[in-house]
């Protein structure tokens, strides 16, 4: 039987992954088969000094020359005797070196008793030859010299001892811990065929472990040229590794992945039931009477088409107004709006004015789920796009070093040097300020095997912490919006008041407003300012009686996407960057080249509400 230690042979690669717990590959040369006869004869090795929680223990043989074998492998607990035998050369080495020092201070002291002794007798004349005074005075003076050295000395031995004792109590410590979470081996029985030799054979030994988590995280620089950000940034992406396996993990290979160790099978997806069932027509259909809504027709309690509706085009063309104003001529049925948090703004401000958006009566989608950011309690995987059905898999470029001290370790996985766009950014009905953020599309154009997983992105610019952002999903193209501070030389002020008195209709119980939204924007620079976006919102319709005509900027309500100009070197179109969701929720924005002075942008829009009621706005945070 061999008995090899594993922490003598390094650990080769490390593999984390997203419920926690990581895979450990050590490979062990078979060069101790040298000096044994290779035959059928089964050989048996021992590896200890392994884990407390080793659980999935994997072995496989390489070989060049001749067949190696494995005829069983697992793993079993050390017994106390076993483990008691695990030595320290470390702790040996600060024993010896605490006796030196204390043998080193015993002499010194006992040297300067002998001297004291001499000038005792000296002083009381009972030594044979009688000094002079002159020299009694010299052997006083030299006596209290040597007392101070010596005195020095003794101070710096005891400083020297107490450093060494603590160093042993630090080592006993360990081998205590060691002796504590290192309490299994391995056991791995192999054949080797005649023809086997020593050379190129090698054990390779995987396992897993626990108490060990892992987190995404990043750091982008931007480092100025002449007070301007560059078109180039720099993103560090890093692991957050907290590992107490008692191991070192000392220059290996770190591999990342979003599989769960528990299945890592790809299995054959199976078809999808499908029900299907049938509603009444709806007002455009013989038979039913205008103003009539549709219902499902009514199926048995239980029965495997309950509650199930289904819309049926209408058999004509029809016309709906816009959210904003405007109208479009649709071929089909428009489909039904997704259920997000304005799912019932919309809704009602579609029906406004009487008008019904379709024949049917629609099967609202299922709630969306909010996107959280990964904590180190959270697998990874929970926050990864429907999308991705395959895992995530990254490795480090370089060996990392992470040892089992229950510290987080930031390991760098890979530095990407990335294209970037800084605007300046603006909303002054919330803000006065104005940001300079980037809009920045977060792929490496030479390979597509990193994707940035969900975690914290820090801002730094020069080498400065300024601000933090999420990515949220892994959906491509994955788009991130960071913020380098504020630029104080442009300010924004905005004020919003009804612009005229309600106007009452002759011959309708209905009363409208027109209301301007006016912003003053600063430029004190002494340069024109390309590009800066100045954000807005408008009023969204709750209660179907009333409307909302968006009229300045013209044109901006007549379409979905693009452009409208607004002057020279002014332009508006619907906020839709970082997931916003532009005319649907009544954002809108203008982009502009500002001149150093001061700018006016407009908003005006009307509202058409039943006489005798108000209006009540509602900020939502």
């Amino acid at each position: 039987m061999t008995v090899l230690q594993a922490n003598e042979s390094p650990i080769k690669s490390v593999k984390l992954f997203r419920s926690g717990g990581a895979e450990i590959t050590r490979t062990f040369p078979l060069t101790f088969l040298r000096s044994q006869v290779l035959q059928d004869e089964p050989q048996v090795i021992e590896i200890v000094n392994l884990p407390a929680t080793l659980h999935a223990l994997g072995a496989s043989v390489t070989s060049t020359a001749g067949t190696v074998t494995i005829l069983d492998y697992h793993s079993t607990q050390v017994a106390q005797s076993e483990s008691a035998t695990l030595t320290s050369s470390t702790l040996h080495d600060l024993r010896g070196d605490c006796l030196r020092l204390e043998d080193e201070r015993r002499l010194r002291q006992q040297s300067f008793a002998f001297l004291s002794t001499y000038m005792d007798s000296l002083a009381q004349c009972k030594s044979k030859v009688t000094p002079e005074a002159a020299q009694m005075v010299t052997f006083f003076d030299d006596f209290v010299a040597i007392g101070i050295t010596r005195s020095a000395l003794i101070a710096e031995l005891d400083e020297k001892i107490a450093e060494v004792k603590l160093n042993i109590e630090k080592e006993t410590e360990h081998i205590q811990q060691r002796h504590k979470d290192l309490p299994v081996k391995a056991v791995v029985v192999l054949s080797c065929s005649n023809g086997a030799t020593a050379e190129g054979a090698e054990l390779v030994v995987t396992y897993m472990v626990n108490k060990v988590t892992w987190v995404p995280v990043y750091d982008l620089r931007v480092a100025t040229i002449n007070n301007l950000p560059p078109s180039t940034v720099t993103l560090d992406f890093r692991c957050e590794v907290t590992q107490a396996t008692g191991e070192n993990w000392d220059n290996v290979k770190l591999t990342l992945t979003t599989a769960s160790q528990e299945s890592q099978l790809v299995q054959l997806p199976e078809p999808k039931k499908i029900d299907i069932g049938l509603i009444l027509p709806g007002p455009s259909f013989p038979g039913i009477g205008p103003g009539s809504r549709p219902q499902p027709f009514p199926f048995q309690s239980g029965g495997v088409f309950q509650n199930v509706q289904r819309s049926l085009p209408p058999p004509h063309q029809h016309q709906s107004a816009t959210l904003f104003g405007g109208s479009n001529v649709a071929s089909a049925a428009p489909p039904p709006p997704s259920r997000d948090e304005n799912w019932g703004q919309v809704q009602l401000a579609q029906e406004s004015g009487g008008q019904q958006q379709g024949n049917i009566t629609p099967v609202p989608l299922a709630p969306r789920q909010s996107v959280q950011v990964p904590s180190a309690s959270q697998p990874v995987a929970q926050f990864i796009s429907k999308s991705n059905k395959d895992p995530i898999t990254h490795t480090a470029n370089g060996c990392i070093f992470v040892p089992s001290d229950g510290s987080a370790h930031h390991v760098l996985v890979a530095s990407l040097s990335l294209e970037a766009q800084f605007i300046r950014v603006a909303v002054p009905s919330i803000d006065t300020r104005v940001y300079y953020t980037s809009h920045r599309k977060c792929e490496v154009k030479n390979t597509s095997e990193y994707v940035l997983l969900p975690g914290t992105v820090k801002n730094y610019l020069d080498d400065k912490h300024v601000s933090s952002v999420e990515i949220q999903n892994t959906d491509a193209p994955q788009m991130l919006e960071c913020s380098l501070g504020v630029d104080d030389a442009i300010t924004t002020i905005n004020n919003r008041s009804p612009d005229s008195l309600p106007s009452f209709g002759a011959f309708s119980d209905k009363v409208t407003t027109t209301y301007t939204s006016a912003t003053f924007v600063n430029n004190k620079h002494s340069e024109t300012i390309p590009e800066v976006v100045i954000r807005s919102s408008l009023p969204l319709p709750t209660d179907p009686r009333v409307t909302v005509v968006l009229k300045e900027p013209a044109g901006l309500a007549d379409i979905e996407t693009g452009l409208v100009n607004v002057r020279e070197g002014c332009r508006a179109r619907w906020s839709t960057s970082g997931g916003r969701k532009g005319k649907q929720a009544g954002l809108f924005e203008w982009v502009c080249d500002l001149k150093p002075g001061t700018e006016v942008l407009k908003a005006v829009w009307e509202v058409c509400a039943p006489q005798g009621l108000g209006l009540v706005e509602q900020v939502h945070h």
